[in-house]
């Protein structure tokens, strides 16, 4: 919780046991009054410097049974003093599990700007669209290395994606800052490219897209229609995202399974659009902000969950893509069937080892179909990196939301469960191999971390290319 929040709870708990002093006394009129109007400009002050959010209405309400104390019976006094303390406590566990989290500082150089794009692919059909002549449309975000100058904070994401649930996001800081100048040197920034999960969205993994920018790089984050949570056009239209893998039944599955292979495709082809827009950006006279600065012969690219899924495909598909990152996401496709043929990194969550069959025998129903599923894009993975090397990396005791900002969004209280992975040691170690590997692969830069064994708390694994060496999988683990 934000301090005047602590502050509010806090006083609202003092404001409580005074009154327990007055039970059966006369109230003094300076002390109540004064009480009263310090819970009142304290609410006052919170919801002005800090900004109100849901989770704080129990605290507001909780001031105002406090009037009626003077003039109540002992019953109801009793009540009205236990309202203000339920109140508090109320609205310190929903604070402090719908956090207004914080996002880590950039350590690079570069300060970071931002700006967006609404682009138009004229040659595609939307296929969810429900006018037949609907041409496939994007919202992407730029994230650039840039110098010092005047711009207003860039919100976390687009305020008009927010529901009343999520309407406490307006009020996390970012460290990016709306159309900054480009920073002056080097002449020009290699490019990342990076979709969300199924369900996310452009700005899910900002943790992630600071810190590479801040060292250098420029970041496209692409929102999918139809896949995104809820894409935002200029105009005001939102597309909302569709279901993706079913597990109600096998039949279920496949039929989904078939669906989302031609997601992947749609989203291949999104990406590539983008490269040949940003290619249009890059040239003379295009009057676009990066005009000339984009390294786009040699560009990586990074997903999350089903994002990871486009990296992989990207990387078949688009000889201008160098090398890519699957952070926690099932392969589908030319990817899962075949490999990838380039370098290749990818990131698990859990124990870093595979299903046991053992144990997906003793499961039924969806769980069974979701094991099945993991054990086959393991074996699939495990294909592709002995045959074209790569890398493997598990954060031991991660979740699938640790690899993106969508750890922060929600905590359990210290007494609900077993004590969780520092969401933020996890990013520092995402943070790490990321810029390592896109240093080696799209900047050629020495990076000596993929050389090293893995910390305490990873798995590492470095896959060598057969032709290289035979001897194919060099594991380097720090359990």
């Amino acid at each position: 919780m934000r301090p005047l929040e602590l502050l509010l709870v806090a006083a609202l708990f003092a404001a409580a046991v005074i009154s327990l002093f007055y039970l059966r006394r006369p109230w003094p009129g300076w002390l109540l009054r004064g009480m009263l109007v310090s819970l009142g400009a304290l609410a006052v002050s919170q919801i002005v410097w800090e900004g109100w959010r849901w989770q704080m209405l129990p605290a507001y309400i909780g001031i105002l049974p406090l009037i009626f104390l003077p003039a109540s019976r002992s019953f109801i006094s009793h009540l009205l003093i236990a309202i203000p303390i339920g109140s508090g406590l109320l609205s310190a566990a929903l604070g402090y599990t719908f956090p207004v989290f914080t996002l880590p500082t950039p350590r690079g150089p570069y300060r970071v700007g931002t700006f967006t794009r609404h682009l138009i692919d004229r040659k595609r059909h939307e296929r969810h669209a429900s006018a037949p002549d609907a041409p496939r449309e994007l919202m992407v975000q730029v994230w650039y290395p840039a110098k010092d100058g005047a711009g207003s904070r860039a919100w976390y994401r687009d305020p008009r994606m927010n529901t009343a649930k999520s309407s406490y996001f307006r009020l996390v800081k970012t460290h990016s800052y709306w159309n900054l100048p480009v920073a002056d040197e080097p002449r020009v920034f290699p490019v990342l490219l990076f979709s969300p999960s199924s369900g996310g969205f452009r700005s899910q993994n900002t943790f992630e897209v600071e810190e590479l920018v801040s060292e250098g790089y420029i970041v496209v984050g692409i929102d999918h229609p139809y896949s995104s949570s809820r894409v935002v056009f200029p105009d005001g239209r939102i597309a909302h995202s569709v279901p993706w893998i079913e597990t109600a039944s096998q039949a279920a599955f496949d039929a989904s399974n078939r669906r989302v292979e031609q997601m992947v495709d749609d989203h291949v082809a999104d990406a590539r659009f983008l490269l040949d827009e940003m290619e249009r950006w890059n040239r003379p006279g295009s009057n676009e902000l990066l005009n000339g600065r984009m390294e786009l012969a040699r560009v990586g690219v990074f997903g999350h969950s089903f994002g990871g899924a486009l990296a992989g495909g990207l990387c078949v598909a688009d000889s201008r893509v160098a090398a890519g990152i699957n952070m926690d996401g099932w392969m589908f496709g030319d990817a899962e069937k075949n490999g990838i043929p380039k370098p290749f990194f990818f990131m698990s969550s859990g124990d870093g080892r595979p299903p046991e069959r053992a144990q997906l025998d003793r499961l039924s129903g969806d769980a069974r179909i979701e094991g099945e599923k993991d054990l086959q894009d393991w074996q699939s993975m495990e294909r592709s990196l002995r045959e074209f090397g790569g890398y493997h990396l598990t954060i031991l005791g991660s979740d699938h939301g640790n690899y993106s900002d969508l750890i922060l969004f929600k905590r359990e209280l210290p007494f609900m469960g077993p004590p969780r992975l520092d969401p933020y040691q996890a990013f520092e170690t995402v943070n790490a191999y990321t810029l390592a590997f896109f240093d080696r692969f799209v900047r050629l830069r020495p990076a000596p971390l993929l050389d090293e064994p893995g910390a305490k708390g990873v798995r590492f694994e470095v896959y060598v290319r057969p032709k290289q060496q035979p001897a194919g999988s060099h594991p380097a683990s720090g359990v």
